[in-house]
């Protein structure tokens, strides 16, 4: 769709945009598209405006700032020291002899000969020694730098 500007489009255009008028209002009044008319007052040389142009609805309000939610987390604590070895026990269990409470760590074999620790334990798939190894406290975070230089090493 073309639009062809004469002098009156041309001069309503213009005293609008003086007015402060937007281009998409502007547009409306003449019958053609908001590009057009930003299209044509930049040509014209009228780029500038004195004031800013009024809106075709009322500002909103602004919305309410939601107070921010902190949540503490606990400090980590330093994992406990392993001790040298692992405690002495009842004997190992086969996945056909392991039964609920007991540990669940693998010690040797694969498929039907794997063999587990198979000590008493409370509600953890570990004893007490085996947790210690399996759930150790996460490290610090290494910069880039330190990454880079320990793969060099």
């Amino acid at each position: 769709m073309t639009f062809a500007w004469d002098e009156a489009n041309t001069a309503v255009a213009i005293e609008r945009w003086r007015a402060g008028d937007s281009s998409s209002q502007i547009g409306k009044m003449i019958g053609c598209s908001r590009n057009a008319v930003i299209g044509k007052i930049h040509r014209m040389g009228e780029g500038g405006r004195v004031l800013p142009s009024s809106p075709l609805r009322a500002p909103k309000a602004p919305k309410p700032v939601k107070p921010l939610r902190v949540q503490l987390r606990p400090p980590v604590l330093p994992a406990a020291p392993l001790p040298a070895r692992a405690p002495e026990g009842p004997g190992l269990a086969t996945i056909l002899t392991l039964r609920p409470f007991q540990c669940k760590w693998p010690m040797s074999g694969e498929g039907e000969d794997m063999t587990f620790c198979g000590r008493q334990m409370d509600r953890q798939p570990y004893c007490e020694f085996h947790a210690l190894r399996a759930y150790q406290a996460p490290t610090a975070k290494r910069s880039e730098k330190e990454l880079v230089r320990s793969v060099r090493r």
